[in-house]
């Protein structure tokens, strides 16, 4: 579930987000840092609502990731995705070929999630996703405080049960969960087993790779992580928002401040 670490400009360049991928409205606080864990639960489509004179709607199943585990710069993001059963392999897998964020080039991650917010896309349609924001500063102060030190596997674990809990609430029928594991996945899946009794729970190394789901989980992640970034390298360049601002931005990357390039960001925090 780590994201890699930078080895060379092939990699830097997988890394460097694509602008205005979200519409307005789900654009990332202009504040990504600020001290407040951000979730973002986007509205249950009609077709995974329970109907009148039914209980639950379709069985749903939802995967988990992050992107940015032990940020510098930037939040750390968990995202989940949800879609009816059936749909998992055919819609996600073979036509739109969803994969572990990290192998994807960032105009295929931002065409993935293009379509998913374009209404009138089956998608869009069809399936559900949600984002939880975890900034650097809160990661580190939850880890670094006096008393009940409050660890970053304990913090992904909260983030993740938040984000299904959310997903519950709202009527949606969720029977089977994968998760990109965080530590030991037989630990972690008894911890989310005991939470939610009646859901199959599978925590697996690279569920990323393996499931559907976890792999649409994966994008949501990174984009919405690639957005922050983005929101950071404006506030820190203002000439550049300045040009973007009067239409004039096609030449940004010629005029890009010498030192200033994109990598992952990522430090490895140990627990304390």
């Amino acid at each position: 579930m780590e994201d890699s670490p930078m080895a060379d400009d092939a990699n830097i360049k997988l890394e460097t987000p694509t602008s205005d991928v979200f519409p307005a409205a789900l654009r990332p606080p202009r504040d990504p840092t600020r001290r407040r864990i951000l979730h973002t639960l986007l509205p249950v489509p009609d077709s995974l609502k329970p109907t009148a004179g039914v209980e639950l709607g379709e069985p749903c199943c939802l995967g988990v990731d992050e992107a940015g585990r032990g940020p510098v710069l930037g939040p750390m993001v968990y995202g989940v995705f949800y879609l009816p059963l059936p749909l998992s392999d055919p819609l996600l897998k073979t036509t739109h070929h969803f994969d572990d964020s990290k192998v994807l080039t960032p105009s295929v991650r931002s065409a993935l999630m293009e379509t998913l917010c374009t209404p009138g896309t089956v998608l869009n349609q069809s399936c559900g996703w949600a984002v939880s924001n975890l900034s650097a500063r809160d990661i580190g102060a939850h880890m670094l405080r006096p008393t009940a030190a409050y660890n970053l596997n304990a913090q992904a674990m909260d983030a993740t049960v938040a984000l299904i809990e959310g997903v519950l609430a709202r009527g949606v029928n969720v029977q089977e969960v994968y998760v990109d594991t965080v530590g030991q996945p037989a630990a972690y899946q008894k911890k989310l087993e005991r939470v939610f009794p009646t859901v199959k729970i599978t925590v697996a190394k690279k569920a990323d790779s393996l499931y559907p789901c976890v792999s649409a989980a994966s994008v949501c992640a990174k984009v919405t992580r690639d957005a922050a970034l983005e929101v950071l390298y404006e506030a820190r360049d203002p000439a550049r928002r300045e040009q973007q601002q009067a239409g004039e931005g096609e030449e940004e990357e010629e005029q890009k401040p010498e030192g200033m390039s994109w990598g992952s960001g990522i430090l490895l925090m140990l627990d304390v």
